[in-house]
């Protein structure tokens, strides 16, 4: 599954279905699994900050075999097709994947893309908090949670 020839790249986030592209995504869940008739698959799980896909890997698919090399939590460079499946959810037909590397960042990978953040305001919530922990009446552990707010 090496990367073919350079194209650009997009966000997985942005495609839509039925388009082909190059992408990073998180590999998030890698399971190998059996079919009803005891056939076996991989089933991988690709996510970035906003999109989550799955891809089904036959066995009789020239990527089984590169499937059990695959680690969770790297990212990877990848060229596929989007799809909206009804039942499935969006799915991605794998044409090439290799590991992200620093000589990506030209190309738009940037690893910091993939920590999950929260939807809310950092600063606020922490404001938040810390008026919650300035609430609490018992001095001693008032002061515990107010250090360890600060940490």
């Amino acid at each position: 599954m090496a990367a073919a020839s350079k194209q650009a790249t997009v966000a997985l986030c942005e495609m839509r279905s039925g388009q082909q592209g190059d992408f990073f995504a998180l590999l998030a869940e890698k399971s190998r699994r059996t079919t009803r008739d005891g056939k076996p698959f991989y089933s991988l799980r690709f996510r970035d900050a906003a999109r989550s896909v799955t891809t089904p890997v036959w066995e009789n698919s020239p990527h089984f075999p590169l499937c059990e090399t695959l680690k969770t939590g790297l990212i990877y460079k990848i060229r596929g097709v989007y799809t909206e499946h009804e039942k499935f959810g969006g799915q991605i037909d794998v044409h090439a994947i290799r590991l992200a590397t620093d000589k990506d960042r030209a190309d738009g990978y940037d690893p910091d893309a993939f920590v999950c953040k929260s939807r809310f305001d950092v600063d606020a919530m922490m404001q938040e908090l810390v008026q919650h922990a300035e609430s609490i009446d018992d001095d001693g552990l008032r002061d515990v949670v107010l250090y360890l707010s600060l940490i």
